[in-house]
């Protein structure tokens, strides 16, 4: 598969801290057989700053020592995960997004409550033409109820699942919740989210169903499909 949610960038947010850390989890990748990364470090207005020009000094360095290592995963790019605030709606005005592919933009909430302008966040992400993935919705402690769910996804947003949610890692209740969203089909997506190379050791330790491996067959096709058919969207 080709994971779209990650923190393997060094020293720009709370993933990998140096460069040593970044190639310590593309290692790990390799080891699990993922074959491609999407770079996705926070874009978050005071505590992460990044902008086009931090996330691609980042990503040309950590690209450059990763020829040097002879492993089978490739970077396939950079696409932050957005926080739906202020710095945000600037950012999209302004087209300086780095989206996954020109249809489809990775973004995270609060893990608490939800902006008060959400409607217009989704409405402004739509009308600029991207589809908005929402990152781990299984998560958000706001979101509990069908009804709560269906809100996001009648406004236009797609579901991007944790693999790390698969266990108690987040807590029992993030766990019922991504295995209850896995079993109703309202996934899309499928991500590592991981900030160094333990999450990616514990993600090769996941054991479910076959009928559960069945429900996140299609999640990881639908994840590398995303990046096979538009590689050539990516910006960085």
């Amino acid at each position: 598969m080709i994971d779209i949610h990650n923190h393997v960038l060094p020293g720009i947010d709370d993933g990998a801290s140096t460069l040593s850390d970044s190639i310590h989890m593309l290692k790990e990748y390799d080891r699990l057989g993922i074959t491609g990364v999407v770079a996705s470090p926070h874009v978050m207005e005071s505590t992460y700053p990044n902008t086009p020009t931090t996330i691609q000094d980042a990503f040309e360095t950590l690209k450059a020592a990763l020829v040097k290592e002879q492993l089978n995963v490739t970077l396939q790019g950079a696409a932050p995960e957005y926080m739906l605030d202020t710095t945000f709606k600037q950012l999209l005005r302004e087209d300086t997004i780095l989206a996954i592919t020109r249809k489809h933009l990775l973004v995270e909430m609060s893990y608490l409550q939800p902006p008060l302008n959400i409607e217009e966040h989704i409405f402004t992400i739509k009308h600029k033409g991207y589809t908005p993935i929402l990152a781990h919705p299984e998560r958000y402690t706001f979101l509990q109820k069908d009804t709560d769910y269906k809100k996001f996804i009648d406004l236009g947003c797609m579901f991007q699942l944790n693999l790390l949610s698969l266990t108690s890692h987040y807590g029992a209740h993030v766990q019922k919740k991504a295995f209850t969203l896995l079993k109703k089909g309202q996934y899309q997506f499928v991500g590592t989210d991981a900030h160094h190379a333990k999450h990616l050791q514990k993600i090769g330790q996941i054991k479910v169903s076959k009928k559960q491996y069945d429900q996140l067959a299609p999640l990881t096709a639908n994840t590398t499909g995303l990046l096979d058919s538009s590689l050539k969207d990516t910006r960085v």
